[in-house]
């Protein structure tokens, strides 16, 4: 075999590679049918995290770079919210599902006669609650509890792990994302940071939670607030919708470097849509074979002719 012939089969082994991996979905995306929760663990974790406390509001954003310190800021500044107590500026306890899965099974197997006292996911809803009600103890009584998360992964089982509480979605235009997240994290592979988007927004797609764009929040924070606010039940009324602008720049990837999370004045050129739009002709069509289906399906775009 000449060296010409074994490159363009190493090439096409590398591509063929490549797509097999690409086209693999997690299993964090790809939950299955819910069990019901026993009807013990459900009235029991009512009181574990707390009779008298409101929904806590739980944000998920589709992945990191999607907007969630900015979505957090907003929604933190009504006057009825507390977030993240104790400094946890993050809860990605549903990232841990199939753990907490396992920590329940290695329990049933140490004695198999407890298999009947608990339904599948009672453990989850254990945890899931009680992590609430820690948090509802760091905070001043009578305030909402307000959490995020950039991680959609296992983002099907909230219900079951936080039955009593508010989940809100965040979306964000994935060119957009794969550009911030290149520019956050330099090293990361484009191809896998696409087809990652691309899993998650495809999972939140497939739920039935208050959905929310970051472009949307970007372009009219006070149209999205309202909806939010009436989808959690907090008074628009006493939000001082006035402020929004002068909120500060915070996670932007343009001031990482310089400024690393730290809040730093808005610049008044400052945009953080369409930065894509920047992109050579083959990371667009790379974007498009990996998750142009995906991009059509969110309704970012009509077809792939952008």
């Amino acid at each position: 075999m000449n060296k010409s012939t074994f490159r363009r089969l190493r090439a096409a082994l590398r591509r063929g590679v490549r797509e097999a991996r690409l086209a693999w979905q997690p299993d964090s995306y790809v939950d299955g049918p819910f069990e019901a929760l026993s009807a013990e663990m459900l009235d029991a974790s009512r009181t574990i995290r707390g009779t008298d406390c409101a929904p806590a509001i739980l944000v998920h954003g589709v992945m990191p770079r999607s907007g969630t310190v900015y979505f957090g800021r907003l929604l933190a500044a009504h006057p009825d919210v507390e977030s993240y107590p104790n400094l946890i500026w993050e809860m990605p306890l549903l990232h841990c599902a199939k753990q907490i899965g396992d920590l329940q099974s290695d329990f049933i197997a140490k004695y198999p006669q407890n298999e009947e006292r608990f339904a599948q996911h009672d453990f989850a809803c254990l945890i899931g609650s009680a992590f609430i009600g820690y948090l509802h103890a760091q905070m001043t009584p009578g305030k909402r509890l307000l959490m995020k998360v950039p991680l959609a992964t296992h983002l099907a089982q909230f219900a079951l792990m936080f039955p009593h509480e508010k989940c809100l979605m965040l979306l964000r235009d994935g060119r957009d994302l794969v550009a911030s997240t290149m520019k956050s994290w330099p090293g990361r592979d484009f191809e896998r940071v696409v087809a990652d988007w691309r899993d998650a927004a495809h999972h939140m797609l497939s739920l039935d939670y208050p959905l929310y764009r970051y472009e949307d929040l970007v372009a009219d924070p006070s149209g999205v607030l309202k909806s939010v606010f009436s989808a959690t039940g907090l008074d628009p009324d006493t939000y001082r919708f006035d402020e929004i602008a002068d909120h500060p720049l915070r996670g932007s990837s343009d001031y990482v470097d310089s400024h690393g999370w730290d809040h730093v004045d808005k610049p008044k050129e400052f945009r953080s849509v369409e930065r894509w739009k920047s992109w050579s002709p083959r990371q667009k069509e790379r974007f498009k074979r990996i998750a142009g289906d995906v991009l059509v399906e969110a309704g970012y775009v009509a077809d792939h002719g952008w």
